[in-house]
This record gives structure tokens, sequence and C-alpha cells, in this order.
């Protein structure tokens, strides 16, 4: 499963029009959280960019000993870990940086990495987003990733992030020559500010090269830590319901079995979450039931008719049932 693409528009605050079901779920679904995982973030960008006199990041990158090189970020968990999510949110919310597709306004450039392209594909696809005339196609693979660096100083962007970046590595023979430029990117004059963002096969294969793994601070994105993350999700997730009048089951239990059924992942959660409250809208009621979140596991992961953590009893008991019979 893939992140999705970031909105680049501003969040809509208020509620939509309550009888507006399709409304109602597309402003759920622009909702964000803030979690300790937005603090480890900030606290990582500070390593790696400058700060104003009143401590605001800005879009500058530190540079580092006598040869003055620029370092880069590597942000990798599972899919639906909220490494987009909670990378956009962020960056977008700096007022000096912001977060631009290639025609939005920003210092920072995203690039959702191509699946399958060819490592002068990528330069091509960054070439295209950013508004370069038609490129030769015959150009060399090293002569388009210099234009990119020229392309992207010339546009005023100081951050490149490579969303998905584990792609780039997926053509056979090409991974050292991904890695390379990589760390190529984060050298000279015009060094560019590197993040990359995907699957944790992507720390795996960054680290065969130390010399651009070296270069790179890492944030690993994992599941909920602990009954304190549970409760404030479900805070969050009680206070959306408020917003568009839809309540959650009554069950003390309701995050364990949802942290159970979706592995921890706060994205899988969340999206289980809003399916169970579109259900419920979509037959005429406010009130969300297990059952509304039980369709969702047997739509994602096929657990039609077998017995899953949102059957109704106590669940403690059906936790450890659930356990000895391999449930995952």
């Amino acid at each position: 499963m893939t992140e999705l693409t970031p909105n680049f528009s501003a969040p809509v605050l208020e509620p939509p029009d309550l009888a507006d079901t399709s409304a109602c779920l597309k402003w759920l679904r622009e909702r964000y959280m803030k979690n300790a995982r937005d603090i480890a973030l900030d606290d990582r960008l500070k390593e790696i960019l400058e700060t104003d006199r009143d401590g605001n990041l800005t879009a500058v990158p530190q540079r580092n000993g006598l040869i003055q090189e620029v370092r880069g970020l590597l942000t990798f968990g599972d899919s639906r870990d909220g490494k987009t999510a909670l990378l956009a949110r962020n960056l977008i919310r700096q007022p000096l940086i912001g977060l631009s597709n290639g025609t939005e306004p920003g210092r920072a450039l995203y690039i959702k990495t191509p699946p399958d392209a060819s490592l002068k594909g990528v330069a091509m696809h960054i070439l295209k987003k950013t508004g370069y005339p038609e490129v030769n196609p015959r150009i060399r693979t090293h002569e388009a990733w210099d234009e990119v660096v020229h392309r992207l100083h010339m546009r005023g962007f100081s951050l490149l992030w490579l969303d998905e970046a584990h792609h780039m590595f997926e053509r056979s023979g090409e991974a050292k020559a991904v890695l390379r430029r990589l760390k190529n990117i984060m050298q000279g004059d015009q060094a560019i500010l590197l993040i990359l963002s995907g699957i944790p096969s992507l720390d795996t294969i960054v680290r065969r090269d130390p010399e651009t793994s070296e270069r790179l601070i890492r944030l690993r994105l994992g599941g909920l830590k602990g009954p304190g993350e549970r409760a404030d999700l479900l805070r969050f997730l009680k206070t959306c319901g408020l917003m568009i009048k839809v309540s959650l089951p009554d069950d003390p239990h309701l995050m364990e079995r949802l942290d159970f059924a979706n592995g921890g992942s706060l994205g899988l959660i969340v999206e289980n979450t809003y399916s169970a409250m579109g259900r419920a809208m979509r037959r005429g009621d406010r009130s969300v039931t297990l059952d509304d979140f039980a369709k969702y596991a047997e739509q994602k992961k096929g657990y039609a008719d077998q017995e899953g953590p949102f059957e109704p009893g106590d669940w403690p008991t059906l936790h450890k049932v659930l356990e000895q019979r391999g449930w995952t």
C-alpha cells in the first residue's frame, strides 16, 4: 500500500454540511493529530537546518566541517505509518520553508518517486515537475542530475524530498549509482538538503554505502507506544466524531481492539475509524458499532467469516483466544 500524495492546500477547519456524508469524510481525512513524532521530526530538522535568531527553522541547510557538506534526513517505516503526512504537515507549517509540488511556493520540493523509474528517469521527472523545457531524451544521466541541481537552485529550492525513495533501488544494477548520486546531491557549493522517505528496506539499502549513510540522520516510525498514545489518539478520534455528530462505541477496550487489528499503525487505526464512521453515516446512523470496524478488517485483510478483534464480549478473553489462534 502506498502513501498518499500531500494536499498542498490549506485544510478546511470548519466542519462541513453534516448531511453530506462525502464532505464529512473528506473533512475527516484532512484532520491531523499532533503527536510525539512531530517533536522527534522537529528535533532532527534542527540538526540539519539553520534556525533564525528566534529559533525558527529556516530553509538554509547547515554546512558541516571544512568540506562544508550538508546532511539529510531518512524517514522510514511500514506502509501507512504516516511518513508522508508527518513530513508534509511539518514542512508546510514552517513559514520559512513551505512545501511545493513544483508550482506551489515553498523552499522544499516534494517529489513522489515514480515506480520502476531509472535514475535518469527520476531526474527527468524532477525537471518536468519544476517546469523545465523539454529535455533531450539522449541526455546522459549525470548531465540530467547536474541540471536538476542547477534547476532547483534557480527556482529557490534548497530541500528536495524524495517520497517512496525505495523505488529508486528497484532496477537491477543501479543501486550503487543511486547511492553515489544521493551523496553527490549533498556536496558542493550548490548542495541540496535531501529528505528520503520510504519503507524499512530503504534504510537497509542506504546503509550499504557508509559514505552516503553517514550523511543522513534517521527517523524511524513505528506503531503506537503504550497506553498514553492510545489515549491521546482516542481523544482525537472522539473529538473529530463530535464535530460531525458521530459517536464511537462505548467500549473501554476500543483502542486495544484497534491497535491489535491494525498492528499498532497510527495511519491504519485512523483509516479504520474513518471507514467505520462513514459506514454508519451511509446507513443514516450517527452511532458507530464494533461491526462497522469489523467490516473494514474484512475488506482490507480478507478476514470475512472469521472471529476477529471486533467481536462483542470481553476483550481480554477474546485477545488471548485470537493470539492462540495466530490471528494477525
